[in-house]
């Protein structure tokens, strides 16, 4: 049986030398990113260049794979067995307790993870409803 890759974090932080590092998005001048049809290797020359104009985050969003415990995000299931990012959670409530009241979109935003997006896996739709929204922010 082949192995299902890994689930991807769809708001992961580039940094160089971390493997798997894909654009996925560009913030625009409204805040909310638009996420791109095809994700785009990331290497360091790309790094580099972003970060000669300050912090890439804030103007991409980036993916790679998730990895789970390693992350500060992810919350262990019962007893250390499975478990789930956390940091979806946290961006659902607060934008429900400070975004305005929005109507909800028609449909999802086209993305070129979901089929392997983390917050996806959990969340579904309600997770993609305020994927958009989610910029870096320290």
């Amino acid at each position: 049986m082949a192995r299902q890759p890994a689930p991807l974090c769809p708001s992961t932080t580039a940094a160089p030398g971390v493997e798997g590092v894909h654009l996925t998005g560009v913030v625009g001048s409204d805040g909310r990113v638009a996420n791109l049809l095809t994700p785009l290797p990331v290497d360091d020359a790309f790094l580099a260049e972003a970060n000669r104009h300050g912090t890439p985050e804030r103007r991409f969003r980036f993916s790679a794979p998730c990895v789970e415990g390693r992350c500060e995000n992810w919350q262990a299931g019962q007893g250390g067995e499975g478990g789930q990012c956390g940091l979806i959670g946290r961006i659902r409530t607060h934008v429900a307790a400070h975004a305005p009241a929005e109507p909800p979109p028609a449909g999802l935003q086209p993305c070129a993870i979901r089929a392997r997006c983390r917050w996806w896996q959990q969340d579904a739709a309600a997770a993609c409803a305020v994927c958009t929204l989610v910029t870096y922010n320290p």
